[in-house]
């Protein structure tokens, strides 16, 4: 699986779960490039409000 053929929900799930448990800063900003790539940053603030 490659991050262009990943789900929206489980990028943002993989990137929520990254920046919690603190992985490597460049991963975290691979998956952050994919996210703005496909145009879902608006899906980071509604999963982070239901997670808190």
């Amino acid at each position: 699986m490659t991050l262009q053929t990943m789900s929206d929900d489980l990028l943002i799930s993989s990137y929520l779960y990254a920046v919690k448990i603190n992985i490597n800063p460049d991963f975290i900003a691979l998956l952050y490039c994919e996210i703005e790539r496909r145009n879902i940053k608006h899906l980071l603030t509604i999963e982070q409000s239901n997670k808190i």
